[in-house]
Parts: C-alpha cells; sequence; structure tokens
C-alpha cells in the first residue's frame, strides 16, 4: 500500500480531482495508455453534492469543538481550492517516526540501518501511546486541521471512515522542534533533501527520515499558510 500526503480542501481530495505524483509523472511522460487499469474508474460524483456533505461534516465538527479550542475551525473548502502533495512511503514516514519516538527516548540508542518493523519498535509504541514532545505527529492522527489546537480527537470523516484527527499548526511546530533537535537542516538542505526523492527500500532509518522530515515540514507549512486540511493518503 502506498502512503502519500494530500494538502487541500477536502471536497477536492473526495472528488478525486487531484492527482498523486506518480499519476503527475505518469501524464506528463504520456504513459497513460500504457498502463492497465487495476480498479475500474469510480462513479462520476456530484461536486455541488460532495461539497454538501463535506460542508455538514465540517460544520458538525466545528459545533463539536466550540468553546473547546482556542480559534475558529474553518478552511478552505472550494472545489477548486489549490493542493499540494507528496510521495512519502510508509518506511519513510515509519522512519521520521522512530526518529521523533527516540528523541523522546535518549537512554535508548537509535536503530542504525534499516528499520524493517518500525511499528514494533519498542521506543515507538511507547511514544505512540504517551507522547508528550510529538502528539501530533506520534499518536495516532492521519488528519490535520488548520486550527491552532492541542487536543486530537477520533470522529467518521465524510465518507463514514473513522481518521484521528489533529492540528497541522501544531503539527508544523513539532516537526520544527524535531529538525531543531535532531538534524538542524536549514532551508536549503531541506530542499535538497526534498529534491532526492523517496530513498529505495532497505534504506537506512536516517535517511527515510530525513526526506520524511523534510517534506512533512514543507507540506504542514503550506496547510497552515492556506488553510487546507493536511491528510495521510493510503
Amino acid at each position: 500500500m502506498s502512503l502519500d500526503v494530500y494538502v487541500g480542501s477536502l471536497t477536492r481530495y473526495f472528488l478525486q480531482a487531484w492527482e498523486t505524483e506518480a499519476q503527475r509523472w505518469v501524464r506528463e511522460e504520456g504513459l497513460e495508455d500504457q498502463l492497465q487499469p487495476v480498479h475500474a474508474a469510480p462513479a462520476p460524483q456530484d461536486p455541488s453534492e460532495v461539497q454538501k456533505l463535506v460542508g455538514a461534516w465540517k460544520a458538525g465538527i466545528a459545533q463539536e469543538l466550540s468553546g473547546k479550542v482556542p480559534c475558529p475551525i474553518d478552511w478552505d473548502e472550494r472545489a477548486d481550492a489549490p493542493y499540494f502533495t507528496g510521495r512519502i512511503g510508509w518506511e519513510s514516514y515509519g522512519h521520521l517516526l522512530l526518529r521523533a519516538a527516540y528523541d523522546e527516548s535518549p537512554e535508548s540508542a537509535l536503530p542504525e540501518g534499516n528499520v524493517a518493523h518500525w511499528e514494533q519498535d519498542p521506543a515507538y509504541l511507547r511514544s505512540a501511546a504517551h507522547s508528550e514532545r510529538y502528539p501530533q505527529l506520534l499518536r495516532g492522527s492521519v488528519w490535520w486541521l488548520p486550527c491552532d489546537f492541542r487536543q486530537m480527537f477520533v470522529a467518521d470523516d465524510p465518507g463514514g471512515h473513522e481518521r484521528g484527527i489533529g492540528s497541522s499548526a501544531v503539527l508544523l511546530r513539532e516537526l520544527e522542534e524535531l529538525n531543531r533537535r535532531t538534524y538542524a537542516m536549514d532551508a536549503a538542505a531541506l530542499a535538497a533533501a526534498r529534491a532526492a526523492g523517496v530513498p529505495r527500500r532497505g534504506a537506512p532509518l536516517e535517511a527515510g527520515a530525513r526526506f520524511a522530515l523534510a517534506l512533512c515540514l514543507e507540506l504542514a507549512r503550506k496547510s497552515v499558510e492556506h488553510r487546507l486540511v493536511y491528510v495521510l493518503d493510503f
């Protein structure tokens, strides 16, 4: 299963009016007609109906959080809102989570080389349950709203799937703190790490973590600056 990051409106997301990096590359290279479809194309959706559904979901979330968070629950839900994407891959993302977990566990030695089953690592499991330094990153959120609140919550999304939901503003600060405490990459180094692309399968933990940190930092910043939802797409 692949893993991409999508930053944009949920209306656009559910309409599938966006491309992953891989889809964009195939289109730009003119290779669409050489690929065999794996699944049938989804049935066309009425944009106005999708926007109405997402709007009702957004209003319900805003009502539920009213008075519980110090900011308005609002973001850009236009069907033609800008969007940003990045292919991250599960291995690289897992290595990022491990790097954050080990930063919270200085008594444990950071694993060397590749970590194939990062989700079973004891330091990660501890932080996934109790992280105080990086809770938005480590404690199970897969959607982040561009509103500044520390609480995380679980809710059904507009399609009826349960999601852990947090704040991309707080996520951005956590990623900046992780960079400061670990790699201290400046703007040029972050850009170079993103440009290098997803490390090969089986690459060392540090390679995957650097790339994923650089990519997630950039997209979390886009989420906050453009007031768009940050989504892990898998």
